[in-house]
């Protein structure tokens, strides 16, 4: 049976779906810059320096060593005001997942597959957060409507996932297996065999697709940033509230850098300019 660490695909879903999801007070607007980049701009992870939910140092390096292609993992911002954005996983990650975990836990780590399986409860991420936000979504889910679940993601925040073949027998079967116990159970729960129907050579990746607009932020003390807002509406009704805010500035190599915190949930989203 091929094992895997549920807590390094958590920290990757996670880290979009919170991106995506979680809503930051604004400041007050001192002035407009220009609304958008120049010219595109293409920033990667800095992953020496990201912090999601106290996972940091030795755990995201495992993460982005052993998980992530780096080389399909960026955000770009384009000069028309919309914004790209996507996390892809290595070419036969999940070919090789005995050595992964090993990998893993010759670190430091203690991991064991099947007992975190037992314990991932999705239900109430389900009730409180999708549902409110995605209307229809848990009706999706309990038929087996995987692809339709995950278009309203899509068609609400930008949020898609490319890779999962939903037609591949042993994924159809493990989703409606999914389905059939949420409806008779009312909790939804991942089942031990999740891993075993992706296919060796699947890759995954998570996309944001969003607009987006480059604004001055007067802090309360009265000193300024420059923030990329992201939210479909942001560019043309200022009133509106984003979803995301980057601020921007220079690592110490005079390197531009883009920045998302979520203090009360101890995340710290760096990007490094690219070009």
């Amino acid at each position: 049976m091929k094992k895997r660490s549920v807590k390094i695909l958590a920290i990757i879903s996670a880290l979009v779906i919170i991106i995506a999801a979680v809503t930051l007070t604004a400041c007050n607007k001192e002035k407009d810059l220009s609304p958008a980049f120049e010219q595109e701009r293409i920033y990667s992870i800095d992953f020496d320096n990201l912090n999601f939910m106290g996972n940091k140092g030795v755990m995201v390096t495992a993460v982005k060593n052993l998980a992530i292609d780096t080389d399909n993992t960026y955000f770009s911002f384009k000069p028309d005001g919309t914004m790209h954005g996507q996390i892809q996983t290595k070419k036969g990650l999940f070919g090789d997942i005995p050595a992964l975990i090993d990998q893993v836990n010759e670190m430091g780590f203690n991991i064991n597959l099947e007992s975190m399986l037992s314990n991932v409860d999705l239900t109430q991420g389900l009730d409180f957060y999708a549902e409110p936000m995605f209307p229809g979504f848990s009706a999706k889910i309990a038929e087996g409507d995987l692809d339709g679940a995950l278009s309203l993601l899509t068609q609400s925040i930008g949020f898609g996932l490319e890779g999962l073949d939903t037609s591949n027998d042993d994924i159809k079967q493990l989703i409606e297996s999914m389905a059939a116990s949420y409806r008779d159970t009312g909790r939804l729960k991942l089942p031990a065999t999740i891993l075993d129907a992706m296919p060796d050579d699947a890759v995954l990746t998570l996309t944001m697709d969003w607009k987006y607009v480059i604004k001055r932020v007067t802090r309360q003390d009265g000193s300024t940033y420059d923030a990329i807002y992201i939210g479909d509406q942001v560019a043309t009704n200022p009133n509106t509230q984003p979803f995301a805010i980057f601020t921007l500035g220079e690592d110490k190599d005079g390197v531009g850098t883009a920045t998302l915190k979520v203090e009360f949930m101890k995340i710290e989203l760096p990007l490094k300019l690219n070009k």
